[in-house]
């Protein structure tokens, strides 16, 4: 991993930080989380700032500003594969630039192997029970044996039998 070295693009981040409110909230997340993101989706962001009143618009907006300077790469959804955002810099480093306290940016390397097999979710609504869906987002390649313990672990979860 190496430190990106241009301030200019930090600084732009930090100015769009401070006047965006949508990009504030989106920062701030990003700032917070205590693991690193390789991939996410714009649904995965509208989902955990909920309460933020965010649209959709804004959060492919921050992207494609992060992409313009460096720290990522935008995929636009198609065929059922959903928007999202591949990370090439350190996603809290990027938050926390933002607010103001980190002088620079970490850079992950993708090599050409490993990019094209880059995780893709899927969302699946189950409809649990009257007024009741579960919803579940799984990599698209889900394996035979990764379901299996997906459905192991959901059988802890039930409270009561049957």
């Amino acid at each position: 991993m190496t430190k990106v070295s241009d301030n200019g693009a930090l600084n732009e981040l930090h100015e769009l930080y401070q006047k965006d409110q949508a990009a504030k909230a989106i920062l701030d997340n990003f700032a917070s989380r205590t693991n690193n993101q390789r991939i996410t989706s714009v649904d995965q962001v509208l989902k955990r700032l909920r309460g933020a009143g965010l649209s959709r618009w804004a959060v492919v907006a921050l992207f494609r500003k992060l992409e313009g300077w460096k720290y990522g790469r935008f995929i636009e959804g198609r065929k059922g594969h959903p928007s999202r955002f591949v990370w090439l810099s350190n996603q809290i480093e990027v938050g926390k630039g933002a607010q103001g306290e980190a002088a620079s940016i970490t850079s992950i390397p993708i090599d050409d192997a490993g990019e094209s097999n880059l995780e893709e979710l899927r969302t699946y609504q189950f409809p649990l029970r009257a007024g009741t869906d579960a919803t579940l987002e799984l990599p698209a390649d889900l394996t035979d044996k990764e379901a299996e313990r997906l459905a192991m672990f959901i059988k802890t979860l039930a409270v009561t039998p049957g």
